[in-house]
């Protein structure tokens, strides 16, 4: 079970550091404490399925889907792992 978070994503190359011009995602953390491989077991498939969003794209439909691609980033130290965004929860 994870906890999702809507969270904006300002670009590292924006030349704009407007929160009016920044990206949406999500931010996912587990509830219970998982094994790593369950992990990247999720970031194979978050993969996968920006695959097949290309593919969808391919066939021009009327609104085209992205899936951005996903990073763990853990701190020394800490059991924590975190999503290399700020958020405001």
């Amino acid at each position: 079970m994870r906890e999702c978070y809507r969270a904006q994503k300002l670009g590292n190359f924006s030349l704009k550091s407007n929160w009016k011009y920044a990206s949406n995602v999500v931010l996912k953390k587990y509830i219970e404490d998982v094994d790593k491989s369950v992990l990247f077991e999720d970031i194979t498939l978050q993969m996968e399925s920006k695959l097949w969003a290309n593919e969808y794209n391919r066939r021009n439909p009327p609104k085209k889907i992205d899936v951005m691609q996903i990073c763990i980033v853990q701190l020394i130290g800490s059991n924590l792992l975190l999503i290399d965004f700020n958020f405001v929860k």
